[in-house]
């Protein structure tokens, strides 16, 4: 995901597109793409934040799988970016849904699809919400079987909900070996099982780690 600047000529005389990718290894891999073709400072990588859309008038983006990530970068689009901004989020058709269209109007006024080419198109959305009320990420939710809250931003897989897998594998943390040291929590998420083993073994060194 791109946003362009208030000057996109100005990005030719040592302007800098802003880029945000969730996944690190996305991230490594535009660097080297960026190395190799010597566009190195043509670019900033930043977290997804206000400071990404900042003055931003136009925002260039994939479509996100979660309906909940496509939300929160509405939101910080629609409450950072200029007032003229306006949306550009590609992706297959058979990937997207009428939920999408609504999840971009929860954040601005006009919202449309454009026609299908080669089996994708793009949403398009612009004028800005003034009504919008305070930013529901992270979202936050309690889980009184486990006594954890559990908190998430929009890409994370499941969001505060524990899906079936996570919950098959808290079944096993009383079986783990009473002489272990530490653990590794591989694709952590919002860190649930993480979060549970270093609960239930004080002494346990855990690493909760994700792309």
């Amino acid at each position: 995901m791109g946003p362009v600047t208030r000057r996109p000529a100005g990005l030719t005389a040592g302007g800098k597109l802003r880029v945000h990718q969730d996944p690190l290894t996305g991230e490594k891999a535009l660097g080297h793409n960026a190395i190799r073709a010597g566009v190195t400072n043509s670019f900033r990588q930043l977290p997804l934040a206000a400071e990404l859309f900042d003055g931003a008038t136009v925002v260039l983006g994939q479509l996100p799988k979660s309906l909940d990530a496509l939300r929160e970068i509405a939101e910080l689009a629609a409450t950072n970016a200029e007032p003229e901004v306006q949306l550009f989020f590609g992706g297959r058709v058979k990937h997207m849904t009428r939920a999408m269209n609504g999840a971009l109007s929860e954040s601005f006024g006009e919202v449309r699809a454009s026609l299908a080419t080669q089996k994708s198109r793009v949403l398009l959305a612009w004028q800005p919400r003034s009504d919008q009320g305070p930013s529901v990420f992270p979202m936050r939710a309690h889980h009184a079987d486990l006594d954890l809250w559990v908190c998430a931003y929009g890409a994370a897989f499941a969001g505060t909900k524990l899906d079936l897998g996570t919950r098959l594998l808290l079944e096993s943390v009383d079986r783990m070996h009473p002489s272990a040291r530490s653990a590794v929590d591989l694709g952590c998420g919002t860190g649930v099982i993480a979060a549970v083993l270093a609960r239930a073994s004080p002494t346990l060194s855990v690493l909760a780690t994700d792309e």
